[in-house]
């Protein structure tokens, strides 16, 4: 039998040695080059190759760094092999349409209804991780300018505050751990700094733990496999906020 009628990739036949290879997609590849980068920070052993290698995984990653781990987790459960989660994890296809076509061999999965659901809840965690989340205290901000500017025009009948609006801004108020304007933007920009995800950012923003258990019990993703959130710099995250809300 010729090896052209031996590999059929539609059906999974490709060779043990491509079938039981390990493979890691663009933004994982990406997250160990920079690991590497910043193990050398005067770049002394940085080759152009690698550097070039590192533009292109960061140019063709479709998420970051803290969404690394929860793509292949969501993929992981419905025993791809590794080379069609990472097309899978790469392309991000958008129609069950587009994933059939661009890995062929997913249609062997049983039933369809399996399919559906890998899909279904790919697509649902990407739409999560493109969200753009805000804190209790930067809501109420935004409620309360466009409060101030409702009452301005309260002689106007279509410009009345509604009951939705009012108790809307009455939960941001009473949950929002910083009301200072200044004192939410320094929040946001020093956990802008520890590439976290946008839910994480805002977990810890609204709950504001005061120790590192407390944070890895509220956000246990701040301490998954391959980030780079060790205990001392959580720690040191979390005295960066104590200080912003010390002397607020």
């Amino acid at each position: 039998m010729s090896r052209e009628k031996e590999e059929n990739a539609a059906e999974l036949k490709i060779g043990d040695e491509f079938l039981k290879a390990k493979c890691l997609t663009n933004c994982e590849v990406a997250l160990i080059l920079e690991r590497k980068m910043s193990d050398d920070p005067l770049n002394h052993q940085v080759s152009q190759v690698f550097e070039k290698s590192l533009q292109y995984v960061k140019r063709f990653s479709r998420y970051k760094n803290p969404d690394v781990d929860a793509v292949r987790q969501v993929l992981s459960r419905y025993q791809l092999a590794e080379f069609e989660l990472c097309v899978l994890g790469n392309l991000c296809p958008e129609t069950v349409e587009e994933a059939i076509a661009m890995v062929p061999s997913i249609k062997q999965i049983n039933p369809d209804q399996c399919l559906f659901n890998l899909l279904f809840s790919f697509f649902s965690l990407l739409e999560f991780l493109k969200a753009k989340c805000l804190m209790n205290c930067e809501v109420a901000l935004i409620l309360e300018r466009k409060y101030d500017q409702l009452q301005q025009m309260s002689d106007d009948p279509l410009n009345q505050v509604s009951q939705v609006f009012e108790k809307s801004l009455q939960y941001v108020k009473r949950f929002s751990r910083y009301k200072n304007p200044d004192a939410v933007r320094q929040v946001r920009e020093i956990l802008s700094r520890y590439q976290l995800a946008e839910f994480e950012l805002c977990v810890l923003g609204n709950l504001c733990p005061e120790t590192v258990e407390e944070a890895i019990a509220m956000v246990p993703s701040i301490k998954t496999k391959g980030r780079a959130h060790d205990d001392e710099a959580i720690e040191k995250m979390l005295n960066d906020l104590s200080l912003i809300k010390k002397f607020e």
